[in-house]
């Protein structure tokens, strides 16, 4: 079994978000966030590791990511760039004050 090679703790969220690649553009739902990447859940759509997309998180926020790993309706991807952890935070919460 391989070490998990995560520089940083997962959160837990249920964020809506839409994902583009190549001109396409379809739902998704994040279900754990960190500083570095996220995992998002995938109704029909399959991506394979490599692929290059954005996620829209709002109209103001799109995150450039790589797919790390795939599965059958989930995808691990890493951010081009890592996100500021009050960002983080401030999802943390969004699913507390649920």
């Amino acid at each position: 079994m391989s070490a998990d090679r995560r520089t940083s703790e997962r959160v837990p969220v249920s964020l809506d978000a839409n994902c583009r690649r190549d001109g396409e553009r379809w739902s998704a739902r994040i279900s754990n966030i960190s500083l570095g990447g996220c995992c998002v859940e995938l109704e029909s759509k399959v991506l394979e590791r490599g692929d290059r997309l954005a996620i829209e998180l709002d109209h103001d926020l799109v995150l450039p990511a790589t797919v790390a790993w795939a599965g059958t309706k989930r995808a691990g991807l890493a951010f081009a760039s890592p996100l500021y952890s009050a960002l983080i935070e401030e999802f943390a919460e969004q699913v507390t004050a649920v």
